[in-house]
C-alpha cells in the first residue's frame, strides 16, 4: 500500500496542493439511510502522497474545498462523485478529467469500472471487496482504509497515460 495520510483537519493540508495541477479525487459515501448521500471519506492523490480526508470529523473544509477545486480533478465515473462532492461542499471543481470517458473514447470496454481499467493500463488486480461498506463509521477499520487508498492509486498514471493515447488518437481536444 502506497504511503497516505488520513486528515481530520482538511484545512491544513491545502498547502501540499499549491504544487499540483491534478489531484486524483474519489469519494466514498453512504446513501441507504439518508435521502440525500452522505459524504463520507474523500480520496485525493497527488503525485506524492495519497490523502484520506475525513468530512466527519466535524472540522472546517471550506479553504481545503476552496484549493482543490482549482486544480483539476481526474475522477473515474464521476458523476455520482460530484454529485456527494456538490452537495457537502456547493460547489464543484472547474475542470475534470473522467477517465471512464476517456477510456470510452479510446475505444475500451464501455463503461469500464475502476478496476477493469487499472487491470486493462497496468495488468494490476484491484479487489473491490468493501463497495458496499459502511463508510460513516468511527474510526473506520484499516482493511476500508486500505480499500479507500488503492481506489485513487493508479488515477494519476491512469490519466497520464489515456491523455498520451487520446492525443495519438487525436482525441485530446474532445
Amino acid at each position: 500500500m502506497p504511503a497516505f495520510t488520513f486528515v481530520d483537519k482538511p484545512d491544513t493540508i491545502t498547502s501540499e496542493f499549491h504544487a499540483c495541477d491534478y489531484l486524483g479525487v474519489d469519494t466514498e459515501f453512504v446513501r441507504e439511510k439518508t435521502f440525500f448521500a452522505q459524504l463520507c471519506l474523500l480520496q485525493v492523490a497527488t503525485p506524492d502522497r495519497i490523502y484520506c480526508v475525513d468530512p466527519l470529523a466535524g472540522n472546517s473544509m471550506q479553504a481545503f474545498w476552496e484549493e482543490s477545486f482549482r486544480k483539476t480533478w481526474v475522477v473515474h465515473s464521476a458523476r455520482q462523485d460530484i454529485e456527494v462532492v456538490f452537495q457537502g461542499a456547493g460547489a464543484m471543481p472547474g475542470d475534470l478529467f473522467d477517465t471512464q470517458i476517456a477510456a470510452g473514447l479510446l475505444g475500451m470496454q464501455p463503461q469500464i469500472g475502476y478496476a477493469g481499467l487499472v487491470k486493462a493500463l497496468f495488468d494490476v488486480d484491484i479487489p473491490k471487496t468493501h463497495t458496499r461498506a459502511d463508510w460513516s463509521q468511527r474510526p473506520l477499520p484499516d482493511a476500508l482504509l486500505e480499500y479507500a487508498v488503492e481506489d485513487v492509486e493508479h488515477l494519476l498514471p491512469a490519466w497520464e497515460l489515456l491523455v498520451e493515447r487520446l492525443e495519438k488518437a487525436g482525441r485530446k481536444g474532445l
